[in-house]
Order: C-alpha cells, then sequence, then structure tokens
C-alpha cells in the first residue's frame, strides 16, 4: 500500500473534513424536511376542525406554508433548506476544531521534547483515529492502535 506525502495526507484530510460538512448539511436537511413533511400529512390525513392550528403558525417563517398537500411539499423544502444551513454550520464548526487539532498535533511532532510525554500520546491519539496521520516507528514515537 502507498504511502501519502503529508502535504496529500493534508489534502485527503481536507477533503474529508468538507465531506463531513456537507453530510451534516444532508442529514440535518432531510430530518427536519421530512419531519415536516409526515408531520402535515398526518394531521391533513386526521382532518377535522382546525386542522393543523399550531403547525400552520410556521407560515410567518415560510412564505405559503399550508397544513394541506401542497404544503407539505413546500414545507419540506423549507425545512430542508433550512437543516441543510443548520447541518453545515455544525459541519464547519467540527471542521474547524478538526484542522485546530491537526494543527495541534503537527506542533507536538514539531517539538520532540513534548513528543515523548503522556500528554502528546493522549493527543496523538485523539487526532489519528482515521489513520491518516500515523506516526514514524523508527523515530520511537507513540502508535496509536
Amino acid at each position: 500500500m502507498p504511502t501519502l506525502t503529508p502535504d496529500e495526507a493534508r489534502d485527503v484530510r481536507r477533503a474529508i473534513l468538507k465531506l463531513n460538512a456537507q453530510a451534516w448539511g444532508t442529514s440535518f436537511g432531510m430530518m427536519l424536511g421530512v419531519g415536516l413533511f409526515l408531520a402535515t400529512i398526518v394531521l391533513v390525513l386526521k382532518g377535522g376542525e382546525n386542522v393543523g392550528e399550531h403547525l400552520s403558525l410556521l407560515s410567518v417563517y415560510f412564505p405559503g406554508y399550508r397544513v394541506s398537500w401542497g404544503g407539505a411539499f413546500l414545507g419540506f423544502i423549507y425545512a430542508f433548506v433550512l437543516g441543510y444551513a443548520i447541518g453545515r454550520v455544525v459541519g464547519t464548526g467540527l471542521q474547524q476544531a478538526g484542522t485546530l487539532g491537526v494543527a495541534h498535533h503537527q506542533a507536538a511532532q514539531a517539538r520532540p521534547y513534548f513528543r515523548n510525554s503522556p500528554r502528546a500520546a493522549v493527543s496523538c491519539a485523539s487526532v489519528n483515529r482515521c489513520g491518516l496521520n500515523r506516526i514514524d516507528p523508527s523515530r520511537n514515537e507513540h502508535i496509536t492502535p
């Protein structure tokens, strides 16, 4: 198996973190979109007086939304967009946290006196879970499981 150069490993890590942000956005969007869609459909099928009295208040934030079949589809779109935006913010925050962890790990590698401390072993173990940035065993450094 070919080994990655440090630049290639950094590029792979960035691509994975970017995909994570997109995955967070898509999953949050689907959760909110499908949730609102199902809630609307259940209320439409239930019927009765004042169908979806409380859920119809979403029309204040989602123009054109109503508790109806058409409103279910429009609500799905609105909720998906909102959920995607929230998920991207969460994913980007996690990306920034991951980038900071990588920077901390690289700083620890640059300081040999820190490399052999117990704190460095914990730090390296937490950063290297994905296996992209293994430490060289020939330099007598900590190897993550």
